[in-house]
């Protein structure tokens, strides 16, 4: 990414994403909102999971290249933090990233 009008359309794209992923995750059972992105940020937390299964959830991803997902403590626990830079990221990848913290053997 080369150049302001890159970068800003790069921040722009991931807010949106964002914003996408607040309304997945909110319609997902078994899933926490913590707070609202931070623009391109939204911490995560999986209902039932203990720090080391949020520490382990990145390492379960494909590489990807267009995702980045690391655990953080947040609030007095342990989080994924979702964090949309890349502006190729698309909401396919945001959803298999949600549905691998719900889905069997999670």
């Amino acid at each position: 990414m080369h150049g302001a009008d890159a970068r800003r359309d790069a921040v722009a794209r991931g807010a949106g994403i964002a914003r996408w992923t607040v309304d997945r995750v909110r319609a997902t059972d078994g899933l926490e909102l913590l707070r609202e992105p931070e623009p391109v940020v939204v911490p995560v937390r999986r209902t039932g999971w203990r720090a080391e299964d949020h520490y382990a959830c990145p390492r379960r991803l494909p590489a990807s290249g267009t995702a980045f997902v690391t655990p953080s403590v947040r609030e007095g626990g342990t989080v994924a933090r979702l964090a949309f830079l890349h502006p190729g990221i698309r909401e396919e990848t945001v959803a298999g990233i949600l549905d691998s913290m719900v889905g069997e053997g999670s």
